[in-house]
């Protein structure tokens, strides 16, 4: 599928979800559409619970996770929808899931709730000459962020990030 076209699907999608989620009290963290295991196509929606301030904490504070249960209820208040607008050409295998410990961070509003956490930070171009970061997030904005590297401060503008998520420390 050409890029501008995958890219108009995806926004039809979030069309359709993203009002349910909020109803149901999620929101969308991720929705990847890709070429699945066995041919065809998957379509991957990762969700977490509105209202969150922050991802550190301690378990009791702020808004519970995302459960099983939750997921299963999701894709079966979205999969008709998503058959009835009939978006996607081919058939494909819907997947929702919670963002687990190492939750993807693709919104700036994510990189500002986990502000003070260890992220992994891959970017599309070399960045201070480098393309692959795991430290401290210490400052995010709508533009950019801010990661505490060999205990200098690098500026990283969040267009030149490919993917960045939690590192969890176990």
């Amino acid at each position: 599928m050409p890029q501008e076209q995958l890219a108009e699907t995806m926004d039809k999608i979030q069309g359709v979800i993203e009002p349910v989620l909020q109803d149901e009290g999620f929101e969308i963290i991720e929705l990847e559409l890709k070429s699945g295991n066995r041919g065809g196509t998957l379509l991957r929606l990762t969700i977490d619970t509105l209202g969150r301030e922050s991802y550190a904490g301690k378990a009791g504070e702020g808004p519970s996770g995302v459960t099983i249960d939750d997921c299963a209820r999701v894709s079966r208040l979205l999969s008709p929808s998503l058959d009835v607008e009939d978006l996607i050409a081919s058939n494909y295998e819907f997947q929702v899931s919670s963002p687990g410990v190492n939750r993807p961070l693709t919104k700036p509003r994510h990189f500002e709730l986990a502000k003070g956490l260890k992220v992994r930070v891959k970017t599309r171009v070399p960045v201070d000459g480098a393309n692959f970061y795991i430290a401290p997030l210490i400052d995010a904005n709508e533009s950019d962020i801010a990661l505490e590297v060999k205990g200098e401060r690098l500026e990283i503008p969040l267009r030149f990030v490919s993917k960045a998520n939690l590192e969890y420390e176990f």
